[in-house]
């Protein structure tokens, strides 16, 4: 029988640290709780490790918290799964910054969403990267919003995507906004449509043309028109055809002058009839003369009455014969006076006696005597 047996916790407290030393394993497995809840951070430091290795988990739980996150310092890394499965959450608590990171990655895995929870954001930002990496998406789905807002940079940096597809929307909105547009294209792509939608405009409007790159059609489609407001220009300008063409018009109708300024020609051009079709007024006056020549005839058809009128004069003065030739005959009679006075002969080339007989009188009047020149027989036949 151990000799510790007959001992109560006030004797056991007064054991010297070369008495705790000189005890043998047995020693230790017979101790009960309320012995080792007596134990001093001096008397934990002098247990060899050998000796605190066969500690039950009930008997870790009962050490007291402070005195044990002192105590145990110098052997953290040495203490088994099964034990680390038993500390107490004041336990987890209590342990410092230099415990946390002296934790090994199979030790910091057997933490429990308890302990986790448990821990403070100092607690959290000490945890070393590979530890970190090494979590399963449950317990980092334990963490806190605030310890998810402690993780620094580099940490957020080496999350895997599917650390970061388990997070709540209430976690995505807690991290750091410099933190996020560090991201990596394909950690950022990882994110699910509700992640991407639950984003404050804050955290929008500081990404980076990587994280944008990583964005897929589920995930664009999913963005509010307040988080497409918050795009940058550099962004907008980032998306590529496959991006563009996952905006639906409600998000397009939203979009500031400057962002549909900031479409590439080539996305623009890639854009579905419909889209086009949702675009501001504004919009259509914000398009570039660069972007207009390249709209295509069936994306110029499909614009409202309202829309054409809206075209610069001297954008819809460099539309191709082809392209002028597909505006419908309601479109061509919407057009102001100020526009058609601007026309040119390509454009002229371009009526046909639909689009001509459309014209209106003060239209007629305004069209220059180089355009009239230019009517062929046809055209002029097509006249009222």
């Amino acid at each position: 029988m151990s000799i510790i047996s007959g001992m109560d916790a006030t004797q056991i407290a007064a054991l010297t640290t070369d008495q705790i030393k000189n005890l043998k394993q047995a020693d230790f497995r017979a101790m009960k709780t309320d012995q080792i809840g007596a134990l001093s951070s001096a008397q934990i430091k002098a247990i060899e490790t050998e000796d605190f290795v066969v500690l039950s988990a009930n008997q870790i739980a009962a050490f007291d918290a402070s005195k044990f996150a002192d105590g145990v310092l110098t052997y953290i890394d040495k203490v088994t799964l099964s034990q680390v499965k038993g500390l107490t959450t004041a336990q987890v608590a209590a342990l410092g910054t230099k415990a946390i990171q002296d934790l090994t990655s199979d030790q910091v895995k057997s933490l429990n969403n308890a302990q986790l929870g448990a821990m403070t954001s100092t607690q959290i930002a000490a945890i070393e990267t590979n530890d970190l990496v090494a979590m399963t998406a449950a317990q980092i789905k334990g963490f806190s919003t605030d310890n998810i807002a402690a993780l620094s940079t580099t940490q957020v940096e080496k999350l895997t995507n599917t650390q970061l597809a388990a997070l709540s929307t209430d976690q995505v909105k807690a991290i750091e906004t410099a933190d996020l547009a560090k991201l990596s294209s394909s950690q950022f792509g990882a994110l699910t449509a509700n992640q991407i939608k639950a984003l404050t405009t804050t955290q929008i409007d500081k990404l980076g043309t990587d994280q944008i790159a990583g964005l897929k059609a589920p995930q664009i489609a999913a963005l509010t028109t307040d988080q497409i407001s918050k795009l940058s220009t550099a962004n907008i300008a980032a998306f590529d055809s496959v991006q563009i063409k996952s905006l639906t018009a409600a998000q397009l109708g939203q979009m500031t002058s400057a962002q549909i300024a900031a479409i590439e020609t080539e996305d623009l051009v890639a854009m579905t009839a419909a889209q086009i079709k949702g675009f501001s007024t504004d919009n259509i006056a914000a398009l570039s003369t660069t972007q207009v020549e390249k709209l295509t005839n069936t994306q110029l058809a499909a614009l409202s009455t309202d829309q054409v009128k809206a075209i610069e004069t001297a954008d819809l003065a460099k539309l191709s014969s082809s392209q002028f030739g597909a505006l419908t005959a309601n479109q061509i009679k919407a057009l102001t006076t100020t526009q058609i006075d601007k026309l040119g002969t390509d454009q002229i080339a371009g009526l046909k006696a639909p689009q001509i007989a459309a014209l209106t009188t003060d239209q007629i009047s305004k069209l220059s005597t180089a355009n009239i020149a230019a009517f062929d027989s046809v055209q002029i036949k097509s006249l009222t």
